[in-house]
């Protein structure tokens, strides 16, 4: 059983409301709909408690993943086989279904959707016309990353400027896949293999520098200005 407690209106925390038979409940990033997924994927609308939309009916074990423009709602199955969905939060139209979706998510700026399955494939779609602008088939990708400006794509070990997604730079790393850490403006990028470098986003052709250091830690000051980079062993570079 679930239970919502609104401690906004209610000092003491009394129960002012209740939920039976949820198993998982989250809120949207706008905090302005509850999302509840038990035998049925629900939405209520946080500013009149009574009005509770039903979504799906049985989801299958189904994770949610909220856009971070408050547009757009996605949910998908944990396993290979199962459906993906994405509602349009405006007036929750169901917008798309997906096959063998494993998972999915949003870019940066919610211009993009990503739909992986089980067989390290990749789709990009693009926002709201769900489009296909790129397919990756590559058993060496792990994960998609966007920069911050949803301009740039990096996976493996190729970044793609979306805005000409059939031509990807290949960045010239050791290993099969490396690590994408973009900086919060959008001008640099740390790609990590077995070493680490740093990429400048507006000339892809080579590193601007190296670092002979395996990193377990890349993190960027809040406006780009510096990083860090951190072996583990106590050392910051």
């Amino acid at each position: 059983w679930q239970t919502m407690i609104d401690l906004a209106t209610s000092s003491s925390g009394s129960l002012l409301q209740y939920y039976g038979g949820g198993d998982y409940v989250t809120w949207s990033l706008d905090e302005k709909w509850m999302l509840t997924i038990s035998q049925e994927l629900t939405v209520t609308d946080m500013s009149n408690l009574s009005r509770t939309l039903t979504l799906l009916r049985t989801p299958n074990w189904m994770k949610e993943c909220w856009s971070g423009n408050h547009h757009w709602l996605a949910a998908y199955g944990e396993y290979s086989g199962n459906t993906g969905y994405v509602w349009q939060i405006s007036d929750w139209t169901l917008r798309l279904t997906i096959t063998n979706a494993t998972k999915l998510f949003w870019s940066s700026k919610s211009q993009w959707l990503v739909v992986s399955s089980d067989a390290k494939h990749f789709r990009v779609l693009h926002v709201p016309s769900f489009n296909a602008i790129l397919s990756i088939s590559d058993t060496a990708v792990e994960s998609v990353v966007f920069d911050p400006s949803d301009e740039w794509l990096f996976a493996g070990k190729f970044a793609w400027n979306l805005s000409d997604p059939g031509h990807p730079v290949s960045i010239q790393v050791s290993e099969s896949s490396c690590r994408f850490t973009p900086s919060p403006g959008g001008k640099w990028v740390v790609v990590e293999d077995s070493t680490a470098h740093l990429w400048d986003l507006e000339n892809m052709t080579k590193s601007v520098i190296s670092w002979n250091v395996t990193s377990t830690s890349v993190t960027w000051h809040p406006h780009g200005r510096w990083m860090a980079l951190s072996n583990g062993n106590g050392t910051i570079i």
